[in-house]
């Protein structure tokens, strides 16, 4: 099948209720996901101090990382998993903050609220092998007179 910007799009809209997409690097030929639930999973129980954007700071605990099954997507099968902090003292607002820690190193997240004491991040990764198959069409430059 033809990937198309429209198609892309649709498949980016099936994860729509995915609040992040990992944080990718290119190393040589192969891109590498940095966040994802192989990640994070043995930090479970773990702080992450973190900073607001207006420089507030302030610490999260992972509490639970979980696969998350989207049924009926269309395209292909998206990698999807729920991080669960709690934070102590103050409710967060939906926004993207800088976390650090120790073994992860320093990310920005994408944050939402959950439950009392709780906040939730989505992350959601296209398999690789998928990436590797496709080429997104562009658009041809606009020409200046």
């Amino acid at each position: 099948m033809e990937m198309t910007r429209r198609r892309f799009a649709t498949l980016l809209q099936a994860g729509a209720a995915m609040a992040v997409a990992g944080e990718c690097a290119a190393v040589g030929s192969e891109t590498v996901t940095l966040l994802n639930r192989q990640s994070f999973a043995p930090l479970e129980g773990t702080v992450f101090p973190a900073s607001a954007p207006s420089g507030e700071r302030f610490s999260l605990t992972l509490r639970e990382v979980r696969d998350i099954t989207i049924p009926d997507q269309p395209g292909p099968r998206l990698e999807c998993s729920l991080l669960r902090f709690s934070v102590q003292g103050r409710k967060l607002r939906e926004g993207t903050y800088q976390l650090v820690h120790s073994t992860a190193g320093e990310f920005r997240l994408h944050l939402s609220p959950g439950n009392s004491g709780y906040c939730l991040a989505f992350l959601t990764h296209l398999p690789a092998e998928y990436l590797n198959s496709i080429s997104i069409p562009r658009k041809a430059p606009a020409r200046t007179a």
